[in-house]
């Protein structure tokens, strides 16, 4: 009956599919970034699902008919995701010592039950301190984004540092080397591979992401002030334009912006809270379907 496609490659394969088998479904674009990717437009496509006027806008501005346009918010199921989560997905976690030698403790951790305290959940990931959690967490790309966020936090003595590599073993390798000739807090984990981020939300008190539109997202939804790490293309570039300038997130991609950002934060956390909450709801899977049934 339809079809919806959340990238420019699925659009052009959709579009080949139900010419050459002569099908009558309709073919939607569903935008989940802040701003237009103009590879996404094709005059073969029914509807365009956006989730921020900007986009609207652009689109009508580049011929796609306003009927054509459906203004939602990110349709991601958060109820889903911040429920306990099912599956036995494990990760294997490392941390480096003190001393700056690899040190590596490869433990298995589940995915955090609902029941769960945020104290459960620190062990499994071996912290044993009451300190605040910085996560670092960057995309699919740029793994070197990821190691220069980190860097930037590595001396920050009182808080915890939990970096999720996404199974990228060069971000560890690298800043092993590095940290034996430079300076940094010993309280530095690794996680790898590890699916169910819920765990990873529930007890980090500060996000150093990506600009990624989902991840950014679920963190504002979240309430956990985030910051924005170096673009990795022009799409993440719109983004995090987007969400700095929109007073949503904090820029920080160098050491100093990063401490401008927390202390950003902890004076006006309340302020932010009230401000994206103004901005970004949780309804957009019930529009999203709503639209399709019309």
């Amino acid at each position: 009956e339809y079809t919806v496609c959340t990238s420019q490659y699925a659009i052009k394969r959709a579009i080949l599919a139900r010419e050459k088998y002569n099908l009558s479904g309709k073919i939607f674009a569903l935008i989940t970034d802040y701003d237009l990717q103009h590879n996404f437009i094709n005059i073969y496509v029914d509807g365009y699902f956006v989730i921020t006027e900007k986009t609207r806008a652009a689109l009508m501005e580049r011929g796609i008919s306003e009927d054509k346009i459906y203004l939602i918010n990110m349709p991601v199921d958060l109820d889903e995701t911040m429920e306990s989560e099912k599956t036995k997905n494990k990760g294997k976690i490392s941390k480096k010592s003190d001393g700056g030698e690899d040190g590596v403790q490869n433990k298995d951790v589940a995915v955090a039950e609902i029941h769960e305290s945020a104290e459960d959940i620190r062990n499994k990931f071996n912290i044993r301190n009451k300190l605040p959690v910085i996560t670092v967490l960057g995309g699919r790309y740029g793994s070197k984004y990821t190691y220069n966020a980190l860097k930037d936090v590595a001396q920050f003595k009182d808080c915890n540092i939990l970096v999720i590599t996404n199974g990228n073993k060069s971000i560890y390798r690298k800043f092993s080397k590095w940290s034996k000739k430079n300076e940094c807090t010993g309280n530095i984990y690794f996680a790898d591979n590890v699916k169910g981020l819920n765990s990873v939300y529930r007890i980090t008190d500060y996000l150093i992401a990506a600009p990624t539109a989902t991840i950014c997202f679920e963190a504002i939804m979240r309430k956990i002030p985030l910051i924005l790490m170096d673009s990795v293309n022009n799409v993440e570039t719109k983004n995090s334009k987007y969400l700095v300038s929109g007073g949503y997130a904090y820029s920080g991609i160098s050491n100093e912006r990063i401490k401008i950002a927390m202390a950003g934060y902890l004076k006006d956390l309340k302020t932010w809270i009230k401000h994206c909450e103004n901005r970004f709801t949780n309804d957009g899977c019930e529009k999203f379907l709503q639209i399709l049934d019309m």
